[in-house]
């Protein structure tokens, strides 16, 4: 304690001192001083005891940014330094909210900043949300100085809590109580899929007959709508319903037909990966992020070779997520085909009956129909 004192004060006493409005102190006299002096150290050390001198006082010298889920990391960086020679063993907790976690192997210590060969390891990271590291030499000495970084990854968990928000640094050691403190806050962001058909309307695609040999292609896109951004693959679902009117479907990029990943039952799998061909360099900015307004646009294509209406759709839905988590799964859009058209005046006639009929119950006679359309329309 009374290093801790001495340190604090002279530079205290050396403003007092120096300050014009005091310098009429320089006619005190010696007694004078000593009992100003012992006046101020008691003052000192009352704000030592209530705690607001810490024997390891932290801070934090760059402001933390913006986390987008999923995306990428982002820094705290935090700076330390010893007023207390006792505060030796110490270790530092690192808390962040849920759904953030430490990034294993991150930590970088910033030597311009760190004196006395000081150092942080990793000592506890079995739960990544509270890393716990601990500083060596574990023998402190008064006005050292450790300034580290570690970068933090935010997980699909962290949705149900997005805004603002801190971290938390809690300090263990030898000279007392542990010392907390909370980083300046900062902002968890997140992508949001949308489809949707490019044309208002366009989610009834109304066609003249003609099926099943015409193809039939509209454009439908994902649009990112929110703040964020995302940087990892996207799984698109597509589903023709059970008995649908809906044949030799295909999702085209740029053209070029995509080869599903899998086909399960009635539903279509497509990965949709902006860090590959043939989306990198093709989506947005050109980036592997899905940032916010960017829209990637795609055409199907199909065949119709039904009239009842309620088979002649299909389903879309997107999902993104991490780590084994579903981050989003957008709502099921759907785009139907109305099949129009003016139907033929089909004609249906007997042209030829093979008039002996033997009535023995076993012997068939003949009988030709002649269809005809005398329209130009197919049927």
């Amino acid at each position: 304690m009374k290093y801790t004192l001495i340190v604090w004060s002279l530079p205290l006493i050396a403003i007092f001192i120096n300050n014009p409005i005091t310098k009429t102190f320089k006619y005190l006299s010696m007694k004078q001083l000593n009992t100003l002096f012992f006046l101020l150290c008691l003052f000192l050390g009352s704000i030592a005891l209530h705690g607001q001198i810490n024997p390891i006082q932290p801070s934090f010298p760059v402001n933390p940014g913006s986390l987008n889920i999923c995306a990428d990391t982002s820094r705290l960086t935090v700076q330390l330094i010893v007023f207390n020679s006792g505060a030796d063993n110490a270790t530092v907790r690192v808390t962040f909210p849920t759904g953030v976690d430490y990034v294993a192997g991150s930590l970088a210590i910033d030597a311009m900043f760190t004196n006395n060969g000081l150092s942080l390891v990793e000592h506890d990271i079995t739960n990544l949300n509270a890393p716990v590291f601990r500083i060596n030499p574990t023998d402190l000495t008064i006005a050292d100085s450790l300034r580290f970084s570690i970068a933090r990854y935010a997980r699909c968990a962290h949705i149900g809590f997005m805004g603002s928000i801190i971290d938390r640094i809690t300090i263990s050691q030898d000279a007392g109580a542990d010392v907390i403190a909370n980083s300046p806050a900062y902002n968890i962001l997140r992508g949001v899929l949308t489809p949707q058909y490019s044309t208002l309307g366009r989610d009834t695609l109304i066609t003249t007959s003609g099926f099943p040999s015409q193809l039939i292609c509209r454009t439908f896109r994902l649009t990112q709508g929110d703040l964020g951004k995302i940087g990892v693959p996207i799984v698109h679902r597509v589903q023709p319903p059970l008995g649908s009117g809906i044949n030799s479907y295909e999702l085209r990029f740029m053209g070029t037909p995509m080869v599903p990943d899998s086909i399960v039952g009635l539903f279509y799998y497509y990965t949709i990966n902006l860090a590959q061909a043939p989306f990198l360099g093709n989506v947005g900015n050109g980036d592997r992020f899905l940032d916010n307004g960017e829209t990637i646009f795609f055409t199907e294509c199909f065949r119709v070779n039904g009239c009842v209406q309620s088979n002649n759709r299909t389903t879309h839905r997107s999902s993104w997520g991490c780590l084994g988590e579903t981050c989003q799964m957008s709502a099921d859009y759907t785009g139907s085909v109305a099949v129009t058209g003016t139907n033929p005046a089909v004609t249906i006639v007997r042209t030829v009956t093979d008039p002996t009929l033997c009535h023995d119950g076993v012997t068939q006679g003949n009988m030709r129909w002649t269809v005809t359309n005398p329209s130009a329309n197919l049927v």
